[in-house]
């Protein structure tokens, strides 16, 4: 999503220390501050986020009723979600091309004392993909947030974004979901190198 794009690369670059400045400016501090207090559910309980959260969208995209659109809820969501990440990190944490599903491969591999996934990692990401709701499905997700930032594991927060965009559909979950799961257990590149000194190279 463009609009997702924008606003968290520009938070990113204004966030992390940059050149001569090794402190966030006093404007991304203050609405990183603000997002993280928020619930990635609560689309209208800050008005200072609102510019990032409502302002700016494409006609096409912008709410013109009583109830949010589907891109001002998955903006403002994508954003909270970015910034409980990014919480005093010095290294981005919006990195794109790593999925949710990939990233939360690096976070089990990282949790296990074996080469395994950690099962009670597994079991949090289950819960995001199982939720029924919209409040429970971001409320597993924060939580998710927090661990990565623990182990300093970035994801692509507008590819994420999309996903809620397009969780927001009944016709679109068992794509993002297929999407997440192939990903979970599809090695990485760097788990592809360690390992191919021992096989002879056939694909399936």
């Amino acid at each position: 999503m463009d609009a997702a794009r924008e606003r968290i690369s520009e938070l990113q670059r204004d966030y992390l220390p940059s050149g001569a400045r090794d402190q966030p400016t006093a404007r991304a501090a203050g609405m990183m501050a603000a997002l993280r207090r928020l619930e990635p559910s609560a689309l209208t309980a800050e008005p200072k986020v609102w510019e990032l959260t409502l302002g700016g969208l494409p006609p096409g995209l912008a709410g013109h009723g009583d109830q949010p659109s589907r891109a001002e809820r998955a903006v403002h969501a994508g954003l909270v979600l970015y910034a409980v990440h990014q919480q005093s990190r010095p290294e981005p944490m919006h990195v794109p091309g790593v999925s949710l599903g990939a990233a939360i491969r690096r976070l089990a591999k990282a949790r296990s004392p074996k080469d395994e996934l950690d099962p009670a990692t597994l079991r949090r990401f289950e819960q995001v993909i199982v939720s029924t709701t919209w409040e429970r499905r971001l409320y597993h997700l924060r939580e998710l947030m927090t661990l990565l930032r623990a182990h300093r594991l970035p994801l692509d927060h507008v590819r994420l974004t999309g996903d809620l965009f397009d969780l927001q559909l009944a016709v679109s979950v068992e794509r993002v979901r297929l999407r997440w799961g192939r990903d979970l257990h599809r090695p990485g590149r760097s788990e592809d190198q360690t390992t191919s000194a021992s096989q002879d190279g056939d694909q399936p």
